[in-house]
């Protein structure tokens, strides 16, 4: 038996708070003017990479959003009161939460009322996973993958085939990174899939510069395409 950083025991394998591995994106998205959540999925983990299992990967993000909304009209008692704008939502995901953010908007739409005024502006995909969920793709936002050329994980590089099989709404990018890994994308990951070249702080800027970019112009409609589609190398 193991005991966690919260106290609590655990038999067999120790829970690693990989939600929180993305901190370094988030503060830089908060500085930004933008809201961000990470959901820790946690809960679904060990039971096979399945259709099933993305989708609750998505029911958890769903009822993240559900949450968020609730303390966004909570009144001057919550600190999201009035911070919130949902109609200018972007979803991010890694490895599974990489194609379970393709399955949230379809359940957004059937999450009822509560979540009418929900509109998914930009999906962002980091090394996902494909098992399958999705037999149609949702359309209306734009649309962005990065694949690792050296991940020893998601080894087929699945995610380019949800850019072959999206439609831009308006646009879609992917990048094909070499001597990036799976697992230095975030820092609770700490074991590497892979040798790379790249260092982990390298990796962190990689995924900062594009997610600040691509949030900004999906969100705000600030336009950096020449980032987005490679026409500007980012040094």
């Amino acid at each position: 038996d193991r005991t966690d950083e919260d106290g609590v025991q655990h038999s067999g394998w120790l829970p690693i708070r990989n939600h929180d591995g993305y901190v370094y994106l988030q503060e830089m998205l908060a500085r930004l003017g933008l809201v961000s959540v990470s959901v820790d999925c946690n809960a679904t983990n060990g039971t096979g990479l399945t259709p099933t299992n993305i989708r609750l990967r998505s029911g958890l993000i769903v009822e993240s959003v559900r949450h968020v909304l609730a303390l966004a009209a909570a009144g001057s008692g919550s600190v999201l009161s009035g911070r919130v704008d949902v109609g200018r939502t972007g979803l991010l995901g890694h490895s599974r939460g990489g194609e379970a953010v393709l399955v949230v908007p379809g359940d957004l739409t059937a999450g009822g009322s509560a979540l009418a005024a929900v509109e998914v502006r930009g999906v962002m995909s980091l090394a996902p996973t494909d098992a399958g969920t999705l037999a149609v793709m949702p359309t209306g936002f734009p649309y962005a993958v990065i694949l690792p050329a050296g991940d020893g994980d998601v080894r087929n590089s699945a995610g380019a085939r949800f850019y072959d099989r999206i439609a831009p709404g308006p646009f879609k990018t992917q990048l094909y990174v070499h001597r990036t890994n799976h697992n230095r994308f975030n820092r609770e990951w700490v074991n590497d899939d892979f040798v790379p070249v790249m260092s982990r702080a390298d990796h962190e800027r990689l995924l900062t510069v594009h997610a600040a970019a691509f949030f900004r112009q999906a969100l705000a409609g600030v336009d950096f395409s020449d980032i987005l589609l490679g026409r500007t190398q980012v040094a």
